[in-house]
């Protein structure tokens, strides 16, 4: 049995400004429409998760749910984490590792420099950069989540 992430960086936000958090920042336009056609192109590689984790952030929350709009999951059973907001690389491994092992694929939209930085630390590719809007499928060939580790995952391919 194998386990697959799919790693998704929300999508584009509004720039940050003085009258309104970050946490609470909400998709730009081209982000609303960037979140939809990668949502497109997710269920055209008919890729559905066991589990669709994120942040509990404005702009990831509504990246979520129009990815799951498009590959027709329930947006109500998106598990809105916050701990992922402002996680660090340590934490967010522990996280994963933490995940139910009956589960096998798994979406997690959240932050970077975090998430570009697990894609380095378990794929062994350096200079991984997410772009906003960004998605990677790893696949790890182990049976239990436990035992993500360095460079024992695989990128099947990047959106």
């Amino acid at each position: 049995m194998s386990k697959a992430l799919i790693i998704i960086r929300h999508a584009e936000a509004i720039p940050p400004g003085n009258e309104i958090k970050d946490f609470d920042r909400p998709l730009s336009s081209g982000g609303l429409t960037h979140a939809m056609k990668l949502g497109r192109a997710l269920y055209q590689k008919n890729i559905a998760p066991d589990k669709f984790i994120c942040s509990k952030a404005v702009r990831t929350e509504s990246t979520a749910k129009l990815i799951a709009e498009q590959i027709h999951f329930e947006a109500s059973e998106i598990d809105l984490n916050e701990d992922i907001y402002n996680i660090s690389l340590g934490n967010f491994l522990t996280f994963v590792k933490k995940l139910d092992d009956s589960l096998n694929t798994v979406f997690v939209v959240g932050h970077n420099p975090t998430l570009s930085y697990f894609v380095e630390f378990v794929s062994n590719k350096t200079g991984y950069d997410l772009e906003p809007g960004a998605a990677v499928k790893i696949n790890f060939d182990i049976i239990s989540w436990l035992l993500i580790d360095q460079n024992n995952g695989e990128i099947e391919w990047r959106l």
